[in-house]
């Protein structure tokens, strides 16, 4: 048994080493370059004072309607196996999802591990499918942003300022985390474009498997990208080939479930995830037990949003991951190359 005095670093540590089967090195990178005390919640036992469950919420940004929102990041939830089903995790989740909201979050997200997972936080906590991928064999056009920088990370932030879609953006200390994590995965490969000044003008992130090379990000000019695409093709050597992307079609049958969010500030929230074009029309009341400020009636509609704290009679009861999902499938988010 640890007593409770150990450091809040060496117990998350040893948590996160004991649930999951990282490699070590990947363990120390993490806790070296993203650990952050204030961004970390444990659960104890009562009687020993050891810590028995683990929850990292780093703050990220989302893209909506050209602003940049802050966000939490639900990583590394876990809970020692003896003390799994008492609970434990449902009372550090909750915190946490308090905690973020205090401190500005609009909202949660998180890439559950499982399918199940997708079931156990909707009906837990609020959360609702709302980040998706396609797959396809073809490069498109609309994805193609032009830029150039003589550094990897300098790029790929370019990248992301110049980027339209509704999308999860990074911090430089989460890119330079993301390029760690990357470069210790043996299966995990990066290809980089060069213009003949030395520039960065495209690069690709894959994955190689005995079957598949899979392609889960490709960013830069159209000609570079095509480019990028010819050499994945050979190195692919019979490989099926497959492009992982942001949403592109109006047919959310063709969609991959990715990520879910949970509101935790819901009128901004709101306002700036269905303030791009569209023609959501609903009026809903939505009942927040764990954040109070979210109950109330929501009139939304192609204009603008209409919110009162009352229960006005013709809004129709409904859950948040309801409106979460009913409002992604008019506008779906995106989230690439995440620590997931």
């Amino acid at each position: 048994m640890r007593a409770k005095c150990d450091s809040k670093r060496s117990e998350a540590k040893r948590l996160w080493s004991t649930c999951f089967e990282d490699p070590r090195p990947f363990v120390e990178m993490y806790f070296d370059r993203i650990y952050r005390d204030e961004e970390t919640l444990l659960g104890y036992d009562p009687e020993s004072g050891q810590a028995i469950s683990h929850v990292g919420l780093p703050t990220y940004s989302l893209a909506l309607s050209g602003e940049t929102l802050p966000v939490g990041y639900i990583s590394g939830a876990c809970t020692l196996p003896e003390y799994r089903g008492q609970g434990e995790m449902q009372h550090l989740m909750r915190r946490a999802l308090r905690l973020m909201h205090e401190r500005g979050d609009v909202a949660s997200f998180l890439i559950p591990a499982s399918e199940s997972l997708y079931t156990y936080y909707r009906k837990g906590f609020g959360y609702g499918t709302a980040f998706f991928f396609e797959l396809s064999h073809n490069l498109d056009e609309s994805d193609t942003i032009g830029v150039r920088a003589s550094e990897l990370i300098d790029f790929l932030i370019l990248c992301e300022a110049e980027s339209k879609g509704h999308s999860i953006r990074h911090s430089r200390a989460q890119w330079e985390a993301v390029l760690a994590d990357y470069s210790l995965a043996e299966v995990s490969h990066t290809l980089i474009e060069r213009d003949r000044e030395g520039s960065i003008t495209g690069v690709a992130f894959y994955l190689m498997s005995d079957e598949a090379l899979e392609l889960r990000a490709l960013y830069g000019f159209a000609y570079h990208r095509e480019e990028l695409l010819q050499e994945l093709r050979r190195r692919a050597e019979g490989r099926s080939l497959r492009l992982i992307h942001p949403v592109r079609s109006h047919t959310p049958t063709l969609w991959q479930p990715k990520g879910m969010l949970r509101p935790l500030r819901l009128l901004p929230l709101l306002e700036h995830w269905t303030g791009s074009k569209g023609q959501t029309e609903l009026h809903a009341y939505i009942e927040d037990d764990l954040i109070a400020a979210n109950t109330g009636s929501y009139l939304i509609t192609p204009s603008g949003i209409r919110y009162s704290p009352t229960r006005e009679p013709e809004a129709k009861p409904m859950s948040l991951s309801t409106l979460v999902e009913r409002l992604a499938h008019e506008h779906p988010l995106s989230m690439e190359l995440m620590m997931e």
